[in-house]
């Protein structure tokens, strides 16, 4: 076995814990304080950052399960009918993984749009997640109305973006989508 394997599995914290966690401790730590030194601090991109590294499992699981469903045979039968690669890419294979990536995409968007705790604690006094302004109404201004308000907004927001992205998937089965078509 590999020296990773190895070490996780003779790992102290337990069967499957490995310790190259701590060097993953060591690396956020150095990229906070190159952040600090950057001034991204307070700003949107951290705040960006930080909910893109927080959802990147959940979006690559996704997507990665479902281009593992497409079969090699239908990208072979592309090739022998004489389509070129970016045609079978645009014929085929993106039609196919178009549901999932939309609906990784509504999934993660969804969530992103309601987290609250990353936001919280890397976004500045001027620039303010839905999450957050909605908290700030509901807790320390006791706006109720202004809260409730923005609750309304989010759901309509969310609701948009929902059915926006069903259509795209419903009208990804109908018709062909990339180069060539």
């Amino acid at each position: 076995p590999s020296a990773l394997t190895r070490d996780c599995a003779d790992s102290t914290l337990g069967r499957g814990a490995c310790p190259i966690y701590s060097h993953w401790v060591r690396s956020v730590a150095f990229w906070l304080c190159l952040f600090g030194a950057l001034g991204l601090y307070g700003t949107v991109w951290i705040v960006s950052l930080a909910l893109i590294v927080q959802y990147i499992a959940f979006a690559t699981r996704t997507t990665n399960a479902s281009v593992l469903q497409i079969h090699r045979e239908l990208e072979e039968a592309g090739e022998a009918s004489g389509a070129s690669r970016m045609q079978i890419l645009g014929q085929i294979t993106f039609p196919l993984i178009r549901p999932a990536f939309v609906a990784c995409w509504i999934w993660v968007a969804a969530h992103a749009m309601r987290a609250f705790s990353v936001p919280l604690m890397l976004a500045g006094r001027e620039n303010w997640p839905l999450s957050v302004m909605l908290w700030h109404f509901w807790d320390e201004e006791q706006n109720l109305p202004a809260a409730s308000a923005m609750g309304v907004m989010l759901i309509l927001l969310l609701s948009v973006f929902t059915f926006s992205g069903r259509a795209l998937t419903v009208r990804g089965f109908s018709q062909p989508w990339g180069p060539g078509a």
